[in-house]
């Protein structure tokens, strides 16, 4: 299963604009520039379905996982979405995520749910401008990149949909959202099940009205999230991963339910 790496390259920039002035000056019309595909896309961020990831919660003293899951042609009309889910061993559900990848060579947010069973509200951003997760490109040589520094930053309001909504009767237009995502410029180097690796360091800033939350994120190209910090602070620390690739073969034969987390 190839593995795209992270190179410390800001050569997409110029050739872009290289690209661009070289069009001009020759009297051509725009060039396109290629974006990496959607299967590219879910490989660099791990959000290829069969992957899992565990993780232990040192100040909880929980362990919990994050599985991913998909194609998903039916949540969402016109749309094919890749599920994201957190599961704790205390049987919440912090959240659910719903991705799209199919589209200039970004991970974008269509929905996220929090709570459960009556208290469960979800956030649907499918018809509004939805957030960036992550926005890739290739360098002169043909691989996939983040760039570090990038930084995506969208507002936009989102439908809330829930049974504690209206009694469940329909949904209600939310506050003002502004969704940021920050790539660090350093590389981080993280302990993994499979020894050191460097990670993508990711900050991820929401605010809701006047409430701002942060998370922090470390990303192994290729591999997944390695390690997290949640809005509440709380950190997740990796103890077992299960990699799949886009043709659905996995590095392990270990069903995510049984990765857990040794106390």
């Amino acid at each position: 299963m190839a593995v795209h790496g992270l190179r410390r390259v800001f050569a997409t920039s110029y050739l872009f604009a290289g690209a661009v002035l070289a069009s001009a000056c020759s009297g051509g019309g725009p060039i396109e520039i290629d974006k990496p595909t959607s299967d590219e896309v879910r490989t660099f961020y791990g959000l290829n379905p069969g992957s899992c990831t565990s993780y232990d919660i040192p100040a909880r003293n929980i362990s919990g996982r994050i599985e991913i899951t998909g194609p998903n042609e039916i949540s969402i009309a016109g749309e094919t979405v890749f599920d994201q889910r957190l599961i704790l061993q205390s049987a919440e559900r912090p959240f659910s995520r719903q991705f799209k990848t199919d589209a200039e060579g970004e991970v974008r947010l269509l929905r996220s749910s929090t709570g459960a069973g009556r208290e469960e509200i979800t956030s649907r951003y499918e018809d509004v401008t939805a957030p960036i997760f992550l926005g890739l490109a290739y360098d002169r040589a043909g691989e996939v990149i983040l760039e570090p520094g990038a930084k995506f930053d969208i507002e936009t309001t989102p439908e809330l949909c829930g049974q504690m909504i209206n009694n469940g009767e329909s949904c209600e237009p939310g506050m003002l959202e502004r969704h940021v995502w920050q790539v660090f410029e350093e590389l981080k180097t993280v302990p993994t099940p499979d020894g050191d690796m460097e990670a993508v360091e990711l900050l991820y800033r929401r605010t809701i009205g006047a409430e701002t939350d942060e998370a922090r994120y470390q990303l192994v190209p290729g591999r997944g999230i390695v390690g997290f910090t949640d809005f509440s602070g709380d950190r997740y620390n990796i103890c077992a991963w299960k990699t799949c690739a886009t043709d659905g073969t996995c590095d392990s034969d270990v069903a995510c339910s049984d990765m857990l987390c040794p106390f």
